[in-house]
């Protein structure tokens, strides 16, 4: 069974690159700090191989290789501040590494792992 984003509609698919999004749920469970905070848990994928963004109090980046909807994202890099959620922000920084699939619906972007599953799901910024 797959996880479905519980505040998400599907609409028309769009590009992945190119755009920074916020994560509004990751492993089934909504991110409590959004809309509160929502610069935390970012993600942009460069038009140019690399992503960069932000943990819960950590700047990441590394790069990635994206075709038709088949992602790979390589080790994260991060700065190395101490965090209140360190813990959810290694298992972004790990839930990233771990997918495999990137889908755009509309303002938002899902990421699933290898056995299908949601793992993930973003809304762009400034839509």
């Amino acid at each position: 069974m797959t996880s479905c984003c519980r505040v998400c509609r599907t609409v028309k698919s769009g590009p992945v690159a190119g755009t920074q999004w916020s994560l509004i749920e990751m492993d089934g469970r909504i991110v409590s700090r959004f809309p509160e905070a929502p610069e935390r848990f970012t993600l942009t994928l460069g038009t140019d191989g690399r992503v960069n963004g932000h943990g819960d109090c950590n700047s990441f980046f590394t790069s990635y290789l994206l075709k038709d909807s088949k992602i790979s994202i390589s080790r994260v890099a991060s700065t190395r501040k101490l965090c209140p959620n360190q813990a959810g922000e290694e298992r972004y920084f790990r839930m990233l590494e771990s997918a495999v699939s990137a889908r755009i619906d509309g303002e938002y972007m899902f990421l699933k792992d290898s056995t299908e599953v949601i793992v993930a799901s973003f809304r762009k910024v400034n839509p």
